[in-house]
């Protein structure tokens, strides 16, 4: 058996997702067996969705066999739209012969993936060895989740240390839910920044690829989709500056994105007003973000090597 670090694994809050009853079952019933007391086991995807609701979980262990939309699930609790505790250990336990789930499951911001048939001795092994050795988060537009760059190069993405409620309890610690509530705020306040980073890269890219379209003549419905592209990353980028308590920032990315979708509209017959816009897009989002970063505390940040 594991160690158990105290006998704290009764603390630890599971949820347990997997449709095969059988399964299902036998990993609860083993799970009991290491120590684990608090499991909340569900069959579908739609009792998953409601036991996160429901309360924050320290390990969340779920099959890909609960189909596609458990990734979207996971993603949307990484990205704090669902449950109470975004930093969850997440494991998923994918099929050999589903390639594609291991990729979805990185993508959407698992800690582990293990493949089946799973052993639940090893569950709580590897979710006790990343609770204390937990990677720092990054975050960009379309992902939040453990950093897993490992070839050492430098980034400028920054690095987040989030709260780590099941090597909390682990220690003996009790996690009161304000203090939960507390951490998750700061912590997605570090995100949110972060996010307002990809954002600027992202909208120089994307402006880019339509200056060059119109410079050499190219315009086609490929340059439409770009510029509905910009409309929705200034719309996340004014949601990020209002999460963090940039108003100015918020509203000046709304002024633009409301400018860019009139411009949609008539993309094939661009005046030079709105060329010039574009043009001067990526420069005046990276005035105004760094004027707001000025302003704002640097919190939960770990210095990319």
């Amino acid at each position: 058996m594991v160690s158990t670090r105290g006998g704290q694994y009764q603390d630890i809050d599971v949820i347990l997702a997997d449709p095969n009853d059988t399964v299902r079952y036998g990993l609860m019933g083993m799970l009991r067996q290491q120590g684990l007391r608090k499991i909340r086991a569900v069959n579908k995807l739609s009792a998953l969705t409601e036991e996160l609701k429901s309360s924050p979980a320290d390990l969340i262990a779920v099959s890909d066999t609960l189909g596609d939309s458990v990734f979207s699930n996971i993603r949307n609790l990484r990205h704090n739209k669902l449950g109470g505790n975004p930093f969850a250990i997440v494991t998923f336990m994918v099929s050999p012969e589903n390639q594609s789930s291991v990729k979805q499951a990185i993508m959407a911001g698992a800690d582990d993936v293990m493949l089946k048939p799973v052993a639940p001795g090893k569950i709580v092994a590897r979710a006790q060895h990343i609770a204390y050795n937990r990677i720092p988060f990054i975050a960009t537009t379309e992902y939040i989740g453990p950093n897993r760059r490992k070839d050492g190069r430098k980034s400028d993405i920054p690095l987040i240390n989030v709260i780590n409620t099941f090597k909390a309890k682990m220690d003996g610690k009790e996690v009161k839910s304000e203090v939960l509530e507390q951490a998750v705020d700061q912590n997605f306040k570090s995100i949110r920044t972060a996010q307002l980073d990809s954002q600027g890269l992202r909208l120089g890219y994307v402006c880019d690829l339509i200056l060059t379209a119109y410079d050499e003549g190219k315009v086609d419905q490929e340059v439409e989709h770009n510029l509905l592209v910009l409309v929705q990353c200034l719309e996340e980028a004014s949601d990020a500056a209002t999460a963090v308590g940039e108003p100015e920032l918020s509203t000046i990315c709304s002024e633009f994105r409301h400018r860019i979708e009139a411009m949609s509209g008539h993309y094939m017959t661009p005046d030079e007003k709105s060329l010039n816009l574009i043009r001067k897009l990526t420069k005046a989002f990276q005035m105004a973000k760094e004027a707001a970063s000025a302003r704002m505390p640097k919190m939960g940040f770990q210095k990319n090597p």
